[in-house]
């Protein structure tokens, strides 16, 4: 009889584990398709963007609308590494690096990026829906938080020459891990979202206070597992260190924003004189209306409502006691977020702070089905303009 039990066992499993890639695989194939056309018609419905700096890259036609904006300097660093401009230093090395090793096989860096992404994308859906099944208990309730998250207004960013899919693919992948306790794979995964975003030392926060909440805070409970936290900073490290050899300072990444170029953005820890500055503007500008309103709108009053709508969610976490890790990630991107003179791409950065998708979900599988549908329909067609505007050379995150 023993016998026989692990002769099927195997296949229920595999069915089991096969589902939450079939719901991800769905999700995204639909998402991406729709993303191919529109970011391909786009430009040649409302004439806007045929002529703009980036449409001259030399790639193929249906790809040219994943190369705006920031991408030309993961493009050009993919190409000639960090010494060819001093703002370079801004961009972190992992996806660059990427862009530039699938380089080798395509001969196209948008090719590549758009094949990188593409499958980084993918990971992000399948761990999202995993980790949403593990917290929402309730298959319906996560895939309501997998569609917010694809469809989410800024969500495109995972589609074009970005590091987001990439970032986003390793957060969920380290909490993930976490999840079971694999803590050399968390910590690897930490060390490569620190050398792909700055917010991967809030990353390795959470990490970190999963692991001290999964031996109940009790220093007695510790064992040699806790070493492989040595890792999680090595990605930055890395970084730093190259960043010397090339440019002689090994904390470029910081310094850059002293620059013109990203002058800006400069860090400002006083995060309650920031965000009332932020307000004061946005209020002058509400009153004033100053010409080139896609511009206040989209650099300072969607980012901000976004910044807002995270510390909502970070005080929602810990009402509904959250693992604390989730909670930690959720404040420490908050924080994070800011602690600058502008709060400029929050919207953007904000689709790597999962848990924020997790309480949407749940709030949604608690309404009536005509609300559920005017939201996800809502943010799919919000993600769908900001995505018409964005490749026809409007900023729009």
């Amino acid at each position: 009889m023993a016998s026989r039990d692990k002769t099927h066992a195997p296949v229920g499993a595999a069915a089991t584990a096969g589902r939450p890639f079939v719901v991800a695989l769905g999700v995204f194939v639909c998402w991406k398709l729709l993303l191919v056309v529109a970011g391909y018609f786009a430009p040649y419905k409302f004439h806007l963007g045929l002529n703009d700096p980036w449409s001259r890259v030399a790639t193929s036609e249906l790809l040219k609308h994943t190369y705006k904006f920031d991408a030309k300097w993961y493009g050009d660093i993919a190409a000639g590494g960090y010494a060819f401009d001093k703002s370079a230093p801004a961009f972190y090395p992992l996806f660059p690096l990427l862009v530039a090793t699938f380089t080798r096989i395509t001969h196209d860096a948008v090719m590549a990026a758009f094949v990188i992404n593409g499958i980084a994308a993918l990971a992000a859906f399948y761990l999202l829906y995993r980790l949403a099944l593990d917290y929402l208990k309730q298959p319906d309730a996560a895939a309501y938080a997998l569609l917010l998250f694809a469809f989410f207004p800024t969500a495109y960013f995972l589609h074009v020459m970005y590091s987001e899919a990439v970032f986003c693919a390793l957060t969920l992948g380290a909490f993930v891990a976490a999840s079971r306790r694999q803590w050399l794979l968390a910590n690897v995964c930490v060390a490569l979202t620190t050398a792909t975003r700055l917010p991967g030392l809030v990353v390795g926060a959470g990490i970190l206070v999963s692991y001290l909440q999964s031996i109940e805070y009790n220093p007695r409970k510790i064992t040699r597992s806790a070493c492989w936290f040595l890792l999680a900073p090595l990605g930055i490290v890395a970084y730093a260190i190259h960043l010397k050899m090339v440019t002689g300072d090994a904390f470029a990444m910081f310094n850059v924003y002293k620059f013109e170029e990203w002058a800006y953005e400069r860090l400002n820890l006083n995060i309650p004189s920031a965000a009332i500055a932020e307000a004061r503007l946005i209020a002058g500008q509400l009153v004033h209306r100053p010409a080139g309103w896609q511009v206040r709108f989209f650099d300072h009053v969607l980012p901000f409502a976004c910044w807002l709508w995270l510390g909502l969610c970070t005080v929602w976490g810990l009402i509904k006691r959250m693992p604390h890790g989730y909670v930690v990630l959720m404040a420490g991107s908050f924080a994070l977020f800011g602690a600058h003179t502008v709060f400029t791409a929050t919207d953007r950065y904000l689709m790597a702070v999962f848990p924020a998708f997790l309480l949407g979900a749940a709030w949604l599988q608690s309404r009536s089905e005509w609300l559920r549908m005017l939201v996800l329909a809502g943010s799919a067609m919000a993600m769908t303009l900001l995505y018409a505007l964005f490749v026809n050379g409007i900023w729009t995150a």
